[in-house]
């Protein structure tokens, strides 16, 4: 946003990254404790996890958000790690390869809530993938070959 980032401090800008990894970690207990433990704000809780299809795998299960968010599948401790991170407050967030299970309506599902946040300047999100699924909502492509950039590519702001 034409901000110079040498003129934020190592914490402000600790405080304002975070990461989903390809196996989010989650500690023992519920899906609601966990997600409690970056917003108190239940109905911000609720919302996230609608957007990204989380509640309505949730709603099958006996427990609902009370189900341990450890034993769920990977995709969904995905999308809950994706959830958390946004929850969180920080304004970039880093999304590391999606798990393979991912069916086209998950992945549609996180391409529709990345346009959103993104679209609206609510987040920036970083995508390090292998994949060329995130293609059509990148406004940068950066192709990394043997650890060297190899092309840049920005697309118009209008697409």
């Amino acid at each position: 946003d034409g901000l110079d980032i040498e003129e934020y401090s190592r914490k402000a800008h600790h405080d304002n990254f975070t990461y989903v990894n390809t196996k989010p970690y989650f500690f023992s207990g519920s899906v609601m404790k966990n997600l409690r433990l970056v917003s108190k704000n239940r109905a911000k809780i609720y919302q996230v996890c609608m957007e990204l299809g989380i509640t309505s795998y949730l709603a099958n299960l006996p427990k609902k958000f009370s189900e341990p968010a450890n034993t769920l599948p990977s995709n969904i401790k995905y999308m809950l790690g994706v959830a958390r991170a946004i929850l969180s407050g920080c304004e970039i967030i880093a999304l590391y390869e999606a798990p393979t299970s991912f069916s086209e309506h998950e992945w549609l599902q996180l391409k529709s809530v990345l346009n959103y946040y993104t679209q609206n300047k609510l987040r920036t999100f970083l995508v390090f993938s292998s994949s060329q699924m995130f293609d059509d909502v990148a406004t940068r492509h950066i192709e990394i070959n043997h650890g060297e950039v190899s092309s840049i590519t920005i697309k118009n702001s209008e697409n």
